[in-house]
């Protein structure tokens, strides 16, 4: 096997042509993969208050991963609403803040749905 000088690993460009039958045939047998890197980001309980119920007890969930430019992803027991503004408390360490639900969605793993899990991303409100 020919070994190349790591540069030029992340320096050539290869033509792909889209059109010939095995590139396409790859491209079917890829199409339904999904990346899962939840399981390697570090996680944080929190809890959830809907920001429009100042009665809301809360609701349990785990934020995902650290804040990325404001945005937040969190995994909780139920849904909410695209544009429904939250209460974030961070256990632990007292942060948290006012979001804005982005989206809201059903888990896409097995064990999210046998355990009722929903994905939501939410931004940080300036």
């Amino acid at each position: 096997m020919k070994k190349h000088p790591r540069e030029d690993l992340y320096s050539k460009s290869v033509d792909v042509d889209f059109d010939d039958p095995r590139v396409q045939e790859l491209m079917r047998k890829t199409e339904t993969l999904r990346l899962d890197q939840r399981g390697h980001l570090p996680t944080r309980p929190v809890l959830i208050r809907r920001a429009s119920d100042p009665h809301d007890p809360g609701t349990p969930g785990v934020q995902i991963g650290k804040e990325d430019a404001g945005l937040a992803i969190l995994a909780t027991g139920q849904i909410f609403a695209v544009g429904e503004d939250m209460l974030l408390y961070c256990k632990g360490d007292g942060q948290g803040g006012i979001y804005r639900v982005e989206a809201s969605r059903p888990g896409r793993r097995q064990e999210d749905a046998a355990q009722n899990i929903f994905i939501t991303y939410a931004r940080r409100r300036a």
